[in-house]
């Protein structure tokens, strides 16, 4: 990135542009990224511990969304085979990817991450939210 803002310095479109001006613009970016990750739910895990199912899919998009329908139909206790049988129904809905297991394993970890399942081991895994 170092490169990048001395180009910007030497360009001479943006000559008027200092260093000080450049570090000002970056330390706001920087603000305004941590101000709107701090108002996005799926960053922060423990604002889903009492919320409802469809509130939680509401505020999921694409593969989480998808593989977060099948979780809310498992038991709370699950094994990951379980969830490969919902493979088809995610092909379906996901044609341009073709290896859907491993983006079951990988969106799952994300779903872990977010704080809506936890891997217990060896392909068992435990809803972690609580129902209103």
């Amino acid at each position: 990135m170092t490169n990048e803002l001395d180009c910007l310095y030497q360009d001479s479109l943006t000559d008027k542009l200092t260093r000080n001006k450049v570090n000002e613009l970056v330390r706001l970016q920087q603000v305004l990224k941590q101000a709107f990750h701090q108002n996005d739910i799926k960053e922060h895990p423990t604002t889903y511990t009492s919320l409802t199912e469809e509130t939680i899919t509401n505020q999921l998009k694409g593969w989480k969304k998808d593989l977060f329908e099948v979780v809310k139909l498992q038991a709370t206790e699950f094994q990951l085979s379980e969830v490969y049988r919902y493979k088809d129904r995610l092909q379906l809905a996901h044609p341009e990817n073709n290896h859907i297991e491993a983006k079951i394993r990988q969106v799952l970890q994300h779903l872990r991450d977010m704080g809506l399942i936890e891997f217990i081991g060896e392909g068992s895994y435990r809803k972690s939210y609580h129902l209103m």
